[in-house]
């Protein structure tokens, strides 16, 4: 059985200032995998799937929904900045 394919990986990898060395480092999965998976050439098998959103903390769901935006900004990632004027 493979899985639709990861639409959001690469949302996610960069989401996490991961270059695709790290990520397969990180999670166990192989840069060839995650390379293709990105590339959408190949829908991974489950457990492939299932170990990746739990790296990024989120659902399978999420992982192969299409990406909220096609690459992530700064305000994804950087916390709200509470300006005083001086």
């Amino acid at each position: 059985m493979l899985l639709p394919y990861l639409r959001s990986l690469r949302y996610y990898r960069e989401l996490h200032l991961l270059s695709q060395r790290e990520l397969a480092e990180r999670s166990g999965v192989s840069r060839s995998t995650i390379i293709r998976a990105e590339q959408l050439s190949i829908a991974p098998k489950p457990a492939i799937g299932l170990r990746l959103a739990r790296f990024f903390g989120i659902t399978l769901e999420q992982l192969v929904a299409k990406p909220p935006r096609q690459h992530p900004s700064p305000s994804d990632w950087l916390p709200e900045l509470d300006l005083v004027a001086v």
